[in-house]
């Protein structure tokens, strides 16, 4: 991501693409779902819309046997974004929908603090 922000958008997008490689041979998947989320990223940055999208929904796809609230809700957010970007409206709602449930549903633990969301 470093390399992206400095316009290297060529090594950038080789050094996630052997992240996600490295990260598949783990026996961690959530490595692997946040390589393929800076991945698609990326490629969203570098005009890639399609290619950023596929990256972003095998990253969904993955991070969805985790259960990790908060991380799904977070990709469902980025697909939005994607789509949005795209064109496709409705597609895009639909996931903005989803990701603001998934937020919702996070346990916020015994104390309340509302002002980390305003």
């Amino acid at each position: 991501m470093v390399a992206a922000g400095d316009g290297r958008a060529a090594d950038a997008e080789g050094y996630l693409r052997a992240s996600l490689a490295r990260a598949r041979e783990l026996a961690e998947p959530g490595t692997a779902v946040a390589a393929l989320n800076n991945l698609g990223r990326m490629l969203a940055e570098a005009g890639r819309a399609d290619e950023a999208l596929a990256a972003a929904q095998e990253a969904l796809a993955a991070g969805s046997q985790l259960g990790d609230q908060h991380r799904l809700a977070a990709l469902h957010t980025n697909i939005a974004d994607l789509l949005h970007a795209a064109g496709r409206q409705d597609e895009a709602l639909a996931h903005l929908k989803e990701a603001a449930r998934r937020f919702a549903a996070v346990d916020a633990g015994s104390v309340l603090r509302p002002e980390i969301w305003t």
